[in-house]
C-alpha cells in the first residue's frame, strides 16, 4: 500500500521563513562585497555562502522533519552533512562569480547550472539520507517538475544576486522582495520534491509520538525541528548584525575619508589661490548680471603691472575702473566670450603689453562664466618692435637680403666630408670679401677660398686640419689679414650616427673687442680716479681736521675761562659753533663719498632703540634749550623695541633728524619721538612743530645738497641724504609727512630684532670714567705740529699732577721714552721722520718702554684707520679735532688703570 504522508504546517511555515530570512541575509552580504577590501571580501564570500547554504539546508531539513510519513525515520549522518556541503558549493560558486567586476556569459551559465544542480542535489541527497521503515518510491512527473524548478530557481537566484549587486536605489525594499521570491522558490522546489516521495510496505504508526534517529541518538522530531530552526535563525541574525556593524564601520570610515578629502580639497583650493596670486600672469573670472559683466576673480602679478588690484576689479564691470573708450573696446571681447566664443587679444594698459585669452565655461548648453588668463608680453612686444625696426632698416639698406639665413647676423658655411661647399650665406661672403655669386660657390672646394681668410695662413691651416680630424665642437678666435677679429665656431654634422659634414659659423667681434678694451681702460681710469678721489678726500680730511683741532681746541679752552665777558663768550661760542659745523660737514661729505664708492661698512647688531634715542636727546639737549624747544620722548610701547642696526650709524641718523627738528622748529616749539610696530619692522617717528615742507619738495629733500626753498636756516643739504643712504645700508626705509606751517614728521623703519644689546661706545665715547688719583704723572706727546702741541699742553695744564714732555719727531720721542719714566705716551700718526706705527713697534720691542700705554692722536678719522691702529697695539685712538672733556676722560681712565 502506498502512503504519501502529511505535513506539520507549523514546521512548513518555519522552513519557509528560514528560507526567506537566510535569503535576505545572503543578499545583505552581497551588497557588502562591493564596498569591502580584498581581504574582507574573502571573509564575506565565505560568510555569505555559509548563510545561504545553511538557510536552504535548514529549510530542507525542517521541511523533511515536518513531512509525516507515519513511520519512524532514521537520518544517515554522512549523507545529511553531504547535502549541506552540496548546497554550500553552489552558494560559494554564486558569490565568487557575482563578486567579479565583469562576468562573462559562460561564467553566468556555469553559475546558474551549478546553483540549480546544488539545490536539487541537496534535496535528493537529503531525501536519500532518510531511512524510513518501508520502501520509498518516487513519482516520476513530480520528480521531473522538481528538476525543472531547481534549474529555474537557480537561474533566478543568480540573476537576483546580480541585480541587487548593481542596484543603487531602494536597496532594502528590493532585497526584501528578492529574498521573498528566493525563499518561496527554494521552498517550492523542496516541497515539490517531497510530494514525489511515497512509502510502501512499512509498518504505519498514526498514534505514537513522532521520533527521529540520527546515528544512535533518538530525538523528538518536532523539538529537533524547532531547535535546528532556532539555531539557524540565531546564526543568521548574528551575521545580519555583523553586516550592519561592518556597514556602520565602513560608513564611519567613508565619512572620515570624505572629511579628509574635503580638507585636502580645501587645502588644494587655497594652494591654487596662492599659486594664482604668485603667478607672473593674471587669472580672472566674470559672469553676466543683467547687462553688466561682473568680475568674480582677479589675481596675479600682472594685475599690479596694469595698475590694478583685486579690490579694484572684483565685483565690478570693466566700465567701473577703466577709461570709458578703453572699457567699451574691451567689452566687445567680453560679449563674444559670453556668447560661447574663445576670444584671444593683445592690448596695452599702464605701459604694459599683455596677451589675454577668454574661455567660456558651458553647462547644459549655456555659458555660466568666463575664465580669462593673461600673460605679460611687454618684453616680447618690445623685442618685436625692435626686430621690426631692424628688419625695416635691413630692407631699406639690403633689398636683396630677404631670406632668413641671409638676415642672420652670423656667417654660416657648411661643408661635406670632402670639404666641398654645400651651403653658405651672404654674410659669409661679405665677411670674407667673396664677390662671387653664391650659386657659383656651391659645390666648389673650400681650399681655394682660404687665402682670403687668415692673416697667418700656415698656422691656421694646421689648426683647421686638426679641428676637422678630431670632429669635436670648437670655439676660438681668428684674425683676418684685414686685422678684423672673428669668433669662429665648429660643429661636426651628423645624420643619426652617420658623419655627413662640417658646420662653421663666423661672427665678427672686432667692435666688441674694441669696446671691451675701451671698457677695461675706462674701468682702470675710473679706479685710478676713485683712488685719487679717496686719497684727496682723506688728505683733505686730515688737512682740514688739523687746523680745526687748534680752532675748536682753543675755543673749548676759552669757554672754560670764567674771566671772559658776555660778548667775548658769545664770540667764542660762535667760533666753536662754526668749527663744529665745518667738522660735521667734513664728516658727512666723507661718509657720502664712501657710500658712493661702496666702501662704507655697516656692522649690525641687536640694539634697544629707546636707549640710543635717550643718548641722542641728552647730546642735543643744549641746542633744544637755546631755542626753548621741548623734546617729548614717548616710551610707553617700546619695551620690546629692538632693531638690527649699526649702533654708531643709528646714533648718527637720530642725531641728524633731531638736530633738523630743532633747527627748523619755531621758538617754544615741541619735538616728539614715538614708535610704531609693523610685522617685521619698528619705526621711529620724530615729529616737530616747525615750518613744514611743501609736498613737491618732500622727495627732493633726500637728494645731496638740496635745501628747501622757503627756509632761511644755515645748512649744507647733506644730512638727510646721508640719513637715507645709511638707513638703506641697514635694510630699512626713511620717509616724511609734512604740512607747511604745522610741522614735519620723519620716520625711520628698521628690521626688528628678537634679542637685545645696548649701543656700544666708540673709543672717544666713554661713560663713568675714573678720575685721576692724587699722584704725579709724566706724559710724553710726540707731535710735529706746534699748534697741536700747544693745545694739548694747555689742556693738560688744567689737570693737576700731570707733567707733559714733548717731542717733535719720532726718533726724539723714542729717545725721551727710553730715558724717562713715563706713565703715558700720546703719539701722532704722521710724523716727519717715522710713521706712528713704526714708533709703536719700536716702543713695544724695547724692554724699557714696552709697558708704557700708547694712545694714537691723529686727524685720520676713518673707521678702518682706527681699527688698524688698535689691532697694531695702540692702547686707544683719539681723533682730531680734540673733544676736551672726552680727551681728559680718556687720559684719566688710562692713568687710573696704571
Amino acid at each position: 500500500m502506498v502512503h504519501a504522508g502529511s505535513y506539520d504546517m507549523k514546521l512548513v511555515i518555519l522552513s519557509v521563513i528560514i528560507a526567506i530570512f537566510s535569503s535576505f541575509a545572503s543578499l545583505k552580504i552581497m551588497t557588502r562585497l562591493a564596498v569591502t577590501k580584498e581581504i574582507e571580501r574573502q571573509f564575506w564570500i565565505l560568510a555569505g555562502a555559509t548563510i545561504m547554504a545553511l538557510g536552504i539546508w535548514t529549510m530542507h531539513f525542517i521541511g523533511m522533519l515536518g513531512h509525516h510519513l507515519h513511520s519512524p525515520m532514521t537520518f544517515n549522518t554522512s549523507l545529511t552533512f553531504l547535502s549541506f556541503l552540496f548546497i554550500f558549493i553552489g552558494s560559494a560558486c554564486i558569490y565568487v562569480i557575482t563578486a567579479r567586476s565583469t562576468i562573462p556569459y559562460l561564467s553566468k551559465l556555469i553559475g546558474i547550472t551549478v546553483m540549480g544542480v546544488s539545490i536539487i542535489g541537496t534535496h535528493v541527497i537529503g531525501i536519500l539520507s532518510v531511512q524510513p521503515m518501508g520502501v520509498v518510491h518516487y513519482h516520476l512527473l513530480l520528480t521531473l517538475i522538481t528538476l525543472f524548478l531547481s534549474l529555474t530557481i537557480g537561474a533566478g537566484i543568480f540573476l537576483l544576486f546580480l541585480y541587487i549587486k548593481n542596484t543603487t536605489t531602494h536597496i532594502t525594499l528590493k532585497k526584501l522582495i528578492s529574498s521573498f521570491f528566493i525563499g518561496i522558490g527554494v521552498s517550492a522546489v523542496h516541497y515539490t520534491a517531497m510530494e514525489a516521495v511515497q512509502l510502501t510496505e512499512g509498518p504505519l504508526s498514526f498514534n505514537v509520538e513522532r521520533m527521529t534517529m540520527i546515528s544512535s541518538l533518538v530525538f523528538s522530531t518536532d523539538r529537533l525541528a524547532y531547535v535546528v530552526g532556532l539555531a539557524t535563525i540565531v546564526i543568521i541574525l548574528s551575521i545580519i548584525v555583523l553586516t550592519y556593524s561592518d556597514k556602520i564601520k565602513a560608513e564611519q570610515q567613508r565619512l572620515l575619508l570624505e572629511r579628509e578629502l574635503a580638507e585636502q580639497t580645501n587645502k588644494a583650493q587655497q594652494d591654487l589661490i596662492n599659486t594664482i596670486q604668485r603667478q607672473q600672469g593674471v587669472t580672472l573670472k566674470y559672469v553676466k548680471i543683467g547687462e553688466r559683466y561682473v568680475h568674480t576673480l582677479a589675481e596675479g602679478e600682472l594685475l599690479a603691472k596694469l595698475g590694478l588690484t583685486p579690490d579694484i576689479v572684483v565685483g565690478k564691470d570693466l566700465r567701473d575702473f577703466l577709461p570709458q573708450d578703453y572699457a567699451e573696446h574691451k567689452l566687445q571681447s567680453y560679449i563674444k566670450a559670453w556668447e560661447g566664443e574663445v576670444v584671444n587679444y593683445e592690448e596695452q594698459l599702464n605701459g604694459t603689453d599683455y596677451y589675454m585669452s577668454l574661455s567660456p565655461v558651458i553647462e547644459n548648453g549655456k555659458v555660466i562664466e568666463v575664465i580669462g588668463s593673461g600673460i605679460d608680453i611687454t618684453e616680447r612686444m618690445r623685442a618685436e618692435r625692435i626686430l621690426l625696426e631692424s628688419e625695416k632698416k635691413l630692407r631699406e639698406s639690403h633689398a636683396l637680403r630677404r631670406t632668413l639665413i641671409d638676415s642672420l647676423p652670423i656667417a654660416i658655411l657648411v661643408l661635406d666630408t670632402n670639404l666641398n661647399i654645400i651651403s653658405v650665406n651672404k654674410p659669409h661672403c661679405h665677411l670674407f670679401n667673396i664677390d662671387v655669386p653664391i650659386k657659383e660657390i656651391i659645390g666648389k672646394n673650400v681650399v681655394q677660398y682660404r687665402p682670403n681668410y687668415y692673416k697667418n695662413i700656415n698656422e691656421e691651416e694646421a689648426k683647421v686640419k686638426g679641428i676637422i680630424e678630431n670632429k669635436q665642437p670648437v670655439i676660438d678666435e681668428i684674425e683676418l689679414h684685414s686685422g678684423r677679429i672673428i669668433k669662429r665656431s665648429y660643429f661636426p654634422f651628423f645624420v643619426g650616427k652617420e658623419f655627413r659634414g662640417h658646420l662653421w659659423t663666423f661672427e665678427e667681434i672686432t667692435e666688441r673687442k674694441q669696446i671691451e678694451q675701451a671698457n677695461q681702460q675706462a674701468r682702470e681710469a675710473a679706479e685710478k680716479a676713485n683712488l685719487a678721489k679717496s686719497r684727496f678726500l682723506s688728505n683733505m680730511s686730515h688737512e682740514l681736521r688739523t687746523p680745526l683741532n687748534g680752532i675748536l681746541g682753543f675755543a673749548q679752552l676759552l669757554e672754560l675761562d670764567d674771566t671772559l665777558t658776555n660778548q667775548q663768550r658769545m664770540f667764542v661760542h660762535e667760533i666753536n659753533k662754526g668749527g663744529r659745523h665745518l667738522l660735521n660737514l667734513i664728516n658727512e661729505i666723507f661718509d657720502l663719498s664712501k657710500i658712493e664708492e661702496g666702501k662704507l661698512t655697516i656692522s649690525t647688531d641687536s640694539i634697544r632703540v629707546d636707549t640710543v634715542v635717550n643718548e641722542c636727546i641728552n647730546l642735543i639737549g643744549s641746542a633744544a634749550d637755546q631755542k626753548s624747544v621741548q623734546i617729548i620722548h614717548e616710551t610707553e610701547n617700546v619695551e620690546e623695541g629692538y632693531v638690527y642696526a649699526d649702533p654708531i650709524r643709528l646714533r648718527q641718523i637720530i642725531l641728524n633728524l633731531l638736530n633738523n627738528a630743532i633747527k627748523y622748529n619755531r621758538l617754544n616749539g615741541e619735538v616728539t619721538v614715538c614708535y610704531t610696530y609693523q610685522e617685521e619692522h619698528l619705526s621711529i617717528h620724530i615729529r616737530d612743530t616747525g615750518i613744514g615742507i611743501r609736498p613737491e619738495e618732500q622727495e627732493m629733500i633726500f637728494a645731496p645738497f638740496y635745501r628747501i626753498n622757503h627756509a632761511y636756516i644755515e645748512g649744507t643739504g647733506i644730512g638727510l641724504s646721508l640719513v637715507k643712504q645709511l638707513v638703506s645700508l641697514m635694510e630699512g626705509e626713511v620717509g616724511v609727512k609734512s604740512q607747511v606751517g604745522l610741522g614735519s614728521e620723519f620716520w625711520v623703519s628698521l628690521p626688528r630684532a628678537a634679542c637685545c644689546k645696548d649701543a656700544i661706545n666708540t673709543p672717544n665715547e666713554r661713560k663713568n670714567a675714573n678720575l685721576l688719583k692724587q699722584n704725579t704723572y709724566i706724559i710724553l706727546y710726540i707731535e710735529d705740529n706746534p699748534s697741536n702741541m700747544h693745545l694739548v699742553r694747555e689742556i693738560l695744564g688744567t689737570v693737576t699732577g700731570v707733567t707733559l714732555l714733548s717731542a717733535m719727531t719720532g726718533k726724539e720721542g723714542l729717545k725721551i721714552a727710553a730715558q724717562q719714566s713715563l706713565d703715558l705716551i700720546l703719539c701722532d700718526i704722521h710724523l716727519p721722520d717715522l710713521h706712528g706705527f713704526e714708533v709703536l713697534e719700536r716702543l713695544q720691542s724695547n724692554p724699557l718702554t714696552e709697558h708704557i700705554p700708547v694712545i694714537a692722536l691723529s686727524a685720520n678719522a676713518l673707521k678702518e684707520d682706527i681699527h688698524r691702529a688698535l689691532e697694531a697695539g695702540f692702547t686707544d685712538y683719539i681723533t682730531k679735532p680734540i673733544d676736551i672733556p672726552a680727551f681728559i676722560e680718556a687720559i684719566s681712565e688710562h692713568m687710573s688703570n696704571e
